[in-house]
């Protein structure tokens, strides 16, 4: 059997490589160290922005549900307002109905077939 022999600069590969292997492992537990004193450091500060962001979320829901509120009143007084024009519409209808001595439907039927509507007359008829 031939046995291997390690010639000297094989032995100090080695030991470089087990002096860098240490070095690097040195280093590791430096920084490890040095990660470990920072911690408090950072969980305190991830913390702080943490809470800033939820402070910024939920002032931005308290807008949004203010500007929905406005904007529901809006759309309200539109349903509204329209509502009290077509109510004020009819109203006058009814007043002219009344001065002509008709009833209210009477007088409806009579300005639609004067536009071109009613009787089974249709625009395009």
């Amino acid at each position: 059997m031939h046995r291997q022999t390690t010639t000297e600069g094989q032995t100090i590969k080695k030991r470089r490589d087990y002096e860098t292997v240490r070095f690097e492992q040195d280093n590791d537990e430096r920084a490890q160290a040095l990660q470990e004193r920072k911690k408090p450091e950072e969980r305190a500060k991830l913390e702080a922005e943490r809470q800033e962001r939820e402070q910024a979320e939920r002032e931005r829901r308290e807008k949004a549900a203010a500007e929905n509120v406005v904007a529901l009143a809006r759309i309200k007084a539109g349903q509204i307002m329209s509502e009290a024009y077509a109510k004020a519409e009819r109203m006058e209808r009814e007043a002219e109905a009344r001065k002509e001595g008709v009833s209210y439907s009477d007088y409806i039927a009579r300005m639609s077939e004067a536009v071109g509507y009613g009787n089974g007359r249709y625009c395009g008829d």
